[in-house]
């Protein structure tokens, strides 16, 4: 299944759920876009293989949990694009492990991104996934980050490797 939600503000409370989760395929899709993005629920997108959470604001405030993880296949994608600022509390989890490859987590943020979560995109028996955090500004504040796996994964931080590639390469992080 898939869940859109468009408007000025999207406040995603402390017990609420987005499911778009499955039980016998793929997970599914939920995609959200706004001026405010404030997740301190849950979205879920969860499957046999990962499905996708993709979120579009100026500002997204993330104290909660995302999971696109695949229970028996590869993990989903997160994508996170603020044209402001991304803030993440340590209660923010994100989740696009796989029990064969890692998923990828992929956040974005226009001005400053900030966090102190735990981002996982593990492989089970393959490959680790792909973890990219970019922002002008870049502070991990007792972050965790697992790209894990078999073949292990790549993890990006404020840039690509000594600067070079086509991201978008943090002024401070």
């Amino acid at each position: 299944g898939s869940i859109t939600v468009d408007a000025q503000q999207v406040m995603i409370n402390q017990n609420a759920i987005l499911s778009a989760a499955s039980t016998i395929g793929a997970g599914g899709a939920v995609s959200i876009a706004g001026d405010l993005v404030f997740n301190s629920g849950t979205l879920d997108a969860s499957g046999l293989g990962g499905g996708a959470v993709t979120i579009a604001a100026r500002s997204i405030v993330s104290d909660g949990v995302v999971d696109v993880s695949g229970s028996q296949g590869a993990g989903g994608s997160y994508s996170a694009n603020a044209t402001g600022a991304y803030i993440e509390t340590v209660n923010g989890d994100i989740q696009a492990s796989g029990a064969t490859s890692g998923g990828a987590i992929q956040v974005q943020a226009g001005s400053s991104l900030f966090t102190s979560g735990a981002w996982s995109a593990a492989g089970g028996s393959g490959a680790g996934g792909t973890i990219t955090a970019l922002g002008d500004s870049v502070t991990l504040a007792d972050a965790s980050f697992s790209a894990t796996g078999a073949a292990g994964g790549s993890i990006r931080v404020g840039g690509d490797f000594h600067g070079g590639g086509d991201l978008t390469q943090a002024a401070t992080s």
